[in-house]
Order: structure tokens, then C-alpha cells, then sequence
């Protein structure tokens, strides 16, 4: 209904109907994806930007014989009827909030999981977005999508709260090796080649742990299916311009060593260093100019557009993106594709 009705009143704010861009970031970012694939959306917007996700993330879509085994779990926990009839929806409304918050938790049955998340119910999405997907069931249109460079190590420290945010690094071997088999999900075969994988890819010996965790957690849950979207959607005759933002920002919360977190180009994007009293430095600021010009120009045309460096498109021959940073926007190519390799191979249920 609001992308109907900004369409239908877009002329009357001074934009147009035929130049929409809409644009989220993680689970945001799965939902600009769902609305490429529903009929019923799809029509209503012109441009598509993705941060940090994309609709195939293995987390992004529930099926509906599991959404409602977990709706009754959790109905059954609050003393509300078990069976989806017309007793249930008022029931639920009646619940406390906080301990219908609290309770959905008692859902997740893996170290990182969404307790109730979007289905596949056959109208808004007709089939799940990875068949949709390959099928080319989707809008073809321009896409602006990309990562942050430690899209991982947020939700790591969340996991395991016995890890001290003042020492990077802070794991002993058993836990290491414990976290690794987590984000495997629990697959003892497929934890023995991540360890393979990323041990290569990180030289350090003192840091390796915690870097082969944000790494590997970041791509099985972001990253991977950012790169494998790009590299679809271009076979289907999409348009794509994909990014990695590597800027930490020095007003940024968290520890130095943490770096680039999920979710923190989002305060470039809507231009906090900018702000009077703003503690930035004036190359963050500059970046966020850049940023926002990107992304504007992007909404307008269709074509992200900065200074003397040509954003080349996506393609599966040189998968080029270009890295966000204040020393200096560059194009590279690849991103991740050794690591993806090895997640491409594992199906998540």
C-alpha cells in the first residue's frame, strides 16, 4: 500500500512515478529483494538498492510448514490455542509485548536465525526467491547492492558473550573450533574446510581466530548471497553495481579492532558526519559526500556517479565492484569469490 501510494502521489511531492528507487539495508535488504519478485510490487518502483543482503540469504524466507510449527510453539508458550484458527490472532494481541518478544527467541534452533521471518504464501511471493531466481521471475531493472567489510563480527560477539570486546582475538581453541562448527551449521565436514579456507587466507597467527570467525560468519550470511545475486541477476540481463564499504568511521562506537561493521554505512548514507557538532574528520566528510552523491545519482539515473573513477557494471567475466574508502575509491574484482566457492556447496535447510 505505501509503494502504491507514493507512486500514485509522487508528482504532487515533486518527483515521479517513473523514477522510484527504494532501498534497505540486512532484513531491508531481503525486503527490496522479495518486492523485485512479487507480482505484486514489482511494477511499482524503478530502481533497486541492496546493503548488506539480498533475498536469497539462507535466513531471508521461512517456509510455511516451519512458520507454522514455530507460530504454535510459541502460542503454546504464551497459553494461547495451539491451532491456527480465528481464537489465535486475538490472543496474541492480548500477550504481553515484552514476553512475546522474549519468548519468539525460544524458536531459534541455530546460532543465527530469524524466529518468524517472511514466506513463501504463494501470492505475495509465489515460489521461494531462489526458484523465482534461477527461473528469472524477477523485475529486471538497475541494482545497487553491496557489503560492509566486517559484515561478521557484530553478530559473533553477540554469540559468545564471554568474549571480552577489549582483546581481539579472545578465544582459546575449543571455543574457536566451536564457533566455527556453529557457523558451519553443525556440518563437521564443511567446519574442516572452512578452517582450511580462511586459515590461508589470514597469515597472523594472534589474530586469526577472531578474523577467520568474522570472515566466515560474514560471508555465509551476507556476503555470499550479495556476490551470488549480482552474478544471477547479470545472467538474466539485470544491471548491476556492487560495492564493498571499508571506511570505520572514527566517531564509530565500537573497538578500533572490530572494524567495519554491518549497518554503519548507513550513517554515511544519511549523512551524520555532516551534522553541526559532528566529530568526524573532514575526509569522513568528504566520503559522505561521495556516498551521497553515489547513491542520489544512482536514484536518479540509474547509474551510481563519482569524480574521475568510472564504476564499471557487474559482470560474470571480471566481477568488478569498487571499494568505498577515504583513501581512495577503487575498482577491484572478485569479491570473496574463493571463500563463496566453498559456501556454494553447503544447502542450508
Amino acid at each position: 500500500m505505501a509503494l502504491k501510494w507514493v507512486k500514485d502521489n509522487a508528482l504532487n511531492l515533486g518527483g515521479s512515478p517513473d523514477h522510484i528507487t527504494i532501498f534497505g539495508e540486512g532484513a531491508g535488504a531481503a525486503s527490496v529483494g522479495f518486492h523485485m519478485l512479487s507480482p505484486m510490487s514489482r511494477d511499482l518502483f524503478t530502481n533497486a538498492i541492496m546493503q548488506s543482503s539480498s533475498p536469497t540469504s539462507y535466513w531471508a524466507v521461512k517456509g510455511t510448514q516451519e512458520t507454522s510449527a514455530r507460530v504454535a510453539t510459541l502460542a503454546a508458550s504464551v497459553s494461547c490455542p495451539v491451532s491456527l484458527g480465528d481464537a489465535l490472532l486475538p490472543c496474541l494481541r492480548a500477550v504481553d509485548a515484552k514476553l512475546l518478544t522474549d519468548q519468539q527467541w525460544t524458536l531459534v534452533n541455530r546460532w543465527f536465525d530469524v524466529p518468524i521471518g517472511p514466506i513463501v504464501d504463494g501470492a505475495f511471493l509465489p515460489s521461494h526467491p531462489e526458484d523465482m531466481l534461477k527461473a528469472g521471475d524477477i523485475k529486471k531493472t538497475n541494482v545497487l547492492m553491496g557489503v560492509n567489510l566486517n559484515e561478521g563480527i557484530f553478530w559473533i560477539y553477540s554469540f559468545a558473550a564471554n568474549m571480552p570486546l577489549d582483546k581481539e582475538g579472545a578465544t582459546d581453541k575449543e571455543q574457536f573450533r566451536n564457533i566455527v562448527l556453529a557457523i558451519a551449521d553443525n556440518n563437521a565436514t564443511l567446519q574442516t574446510e572452512l578452517l582450511k579456507v580462511y586459515s590461508k587466507e589470514f597469515a597472523d597467527a594472534q589474530k586469526r581466530r577472531i578474523r577467520i570467525l568474522d570472515a566466515a560468519s560474514g560471508d555465509s550470511l551476507f556476503k555470499c548471497s550479495v556476490v551470488d545475486f549480482a552474478r544471477q541477476y547479470t545472467e538474466l540481463g539485470g544491471r548491476v553495481h556492487l560495492y564493498s564499504f571499508e571506511e570505520k568511521l572514527t566517531s564509530n562506537p565500537w573497538p578500533g579492532w572490530m572494524g567495519v561493521l554491518q549497518g554503519y554505512e548507513i550513517e554515511v548514507v544519511f549523512g551524520l558526519p555532516l551534522n553541526n557538532g559532528s566529530t568526524n574528520t573532514q575526509a569522513e566528510k568528504d566520503l559522505t559526500k561521495e556516498v551521497m552523491g553515489l547513491w542520489t545519482s544512482f536514484a536518479k539515473t540509474g547509474t551510481p556517479e563519482f569524480g574521475e573513477v568510472e564504476w564499471p557494471m557487474y559482470s560474470t567475466e571480471t566481477e568488478d565492484y569498487v571499494k568505498i574508502r577515504t583513501k581512495g575509491t577503487t575498482v577491484a574484482r572478485r569479491l570473496r569469490s574463493h571463500a563463496c566457492a566453498v559456501w556454494a556447496g553447503h544447502q542450508f535447510p
